[in-house]
């Protein structure tokens, strides 16, 4: 089994980035094969992928996720959704 490193992002001066955000992925488990794609082009880290969380399915921070959907534009699986952010 290949190790993959897991990187986590961390407040910059600016604290968490997604408050401007407008989109947010919805994951779709049952669709996903686990490709890492969104992991490996996610340009904010804001995916993780690790065995020891979710059953190595992907993790989306929403502190961290700004919206831009590149992570549901690589998925050859269409498991990303990209949905209206209401906030909470």
């Amino acid at each position: 089994m290949v190790k993959l490193p897991v990187l986590k992002p961390i407040d910059g001066s600016a604290g968490r980035t997604a408050d401007w955000r407008t989109v947010k992925p919805k994951f779709i488990q049952d669709k996903c094969t686990k490709c890492l794609s969104c992991w490996l082009f996610c340009p904010d880290i804001a995916i993780s992928m690790s065995e020891n969380v979710n059953d190595g399915f992907p993790v989306f921070d929403d502190d961290y996720c700004k919206g831009c959907s590149i992570c549901a534009e690589v998925c050859p699986r269409d498991a990303i959704e990209m949905v209206p952010d209401v906030g909470e």
